[in-house]
């Protein structure tokens, strides 16, 4: 696992030579206002920070197993890695911003899905690089009942969205930021 300060993570963002594929982050904000950045290599585990007793993460592994269930219509669904269970527990269990990266077929849209299925008050921003791919994305979270949005094709985003996709090039515009 590798730490970084908020310049550090900035360095390693930029560095042309990183593999991506390779990482899963998870920042967090302190009480001083700064961020951590946690990167998760396979040869390592994602942290949730502030660490969960036994107890409460077996709570959210019970509850995470239930919403993949329910989202994918099987009895045995669960989740694909370790990794990607302890990705969810960040995003459920922290009350501060969570940015994940998983390999290629990691899971990620299972994080982003099951966030609103678990509490249906959450959200989630989701950035997506291709307009085909964000557009497939929303309707795939309309057939599962998730209230999604495209902000690229709609800036009027609804109240009550769960879900809100954003293509890169849209996600720095100032319609975005306010």
């Amino acid at each position: 696992m590798a730490m970084a300060c908020p310049s550090q993570a900035e360095d390693l963002l930029l560095e042309d030579d990183v593999d991506w594929d390779d990482h899963a982050f998870h920042k967090s904000a302190d009480s001083s206002g700064y961020g951590e950045l946690v990167s998760d290599a396979e040869d390592s585990e994602i942290e949730v920070s502030p660490p969960l007793s036994q107890e409460v993460e077996k709570k959210w592994t019970e509850e995470v197993r239930a919403a993949f269930r329910r989202l994918f219509k099987d009895p045995t669904a669960k989740e694909k890695s370790p990794s990607q269970l302890k990705a969810i527990m960040a995003v459920m269990n922290g009350k501060k911003d969570t940015l994940i990266t998983l390999k290629t077929g990691g899971g990620k849209s299972a994080l982003w899905m099951t966030a609103p299925l678990i509490d249906p008050r959450h959200k989630c921003i989701v950035v997506c690089p291709f307009v085909v791919l964000l557009e497939e994305q929303v309707e795939r979270c309309l057939r599962f009942g998730l209230r999604a949005h495209n902000f690229t094709k709609d800036k009027d985003v609804p109240l009550d969205v769960q879900i809100l996709f954003v293509q890169v090039e849209s996600s720095s515009s100032r319609a975005f930021q306010e």
